[in-house]
């Protein structure tokens, strides 16, 4: 996060929650987003800026949300993170493949961390087409890859 002068640092996971990804992600142009604490993405750089950040979760910005600004019991260890996803962005892939280009189709709704396998009843040659040309190839083929979850 910046301070507003141009200096970058972060935010301590203290309290940091999925309410508060969403927001994060929000402001970054995402769609949603979850919580990482405990430094997962690394230690960043700078001050610690932000302490218990208190989002509700509909917030446009972080600067809406209940802050601790600059007031913390944190070191860099404790910094917050976030996973965020955008509509479209990686909503379909290919797994279990021996080449990237084959395998199961999974999808991840909008809105929705979670993949799920797709029904193969009724799926045809023009689907697999579909789906291949979606993903940047000139086409594709139906073929049985296993179970999903």
């Amino acid at each position: 996060i910046s301070s507003g002068n141009g200096e970058w640092g972060t935010i301590c996971d203290d309290g940091f929650d999925d309410m508060d990804a969403q927001v994060v992600c929000r402001q970054l142009g995402y769609v949603v987003g979850v919580a990482t604490v405990g430094g997962d993405f690394g230690e960043g750089p700078g001050e610690v800026w932000l302490d218990t950040l208190n989002c509700v979760g509909d917030e446009s910005s972080v600067a809406n949300c209940a802050i601790s600004w600059k007031t913390h019991n944190c070191t860099h260890k404790e910094a917050a993170g976030v996973i965020c996803v955008s509509p479209g962005d990686d909503d379909i892939r290919l797994v279990e493949g021996r080449v990237p280009w084959e395998g199961r189709l999974e999808v991840r709704p909008a809105e929705s961390l979670d993949w799920g396998a797709v029904c193969n009843t009724g799926w045809s040659e023009a689907n697999a087409g579909v789906v291949c040309r979606q993903m940047g190839y000139s086409g594709g083929v139906a073929a049985a890859f296993g179970a999903g979850t």
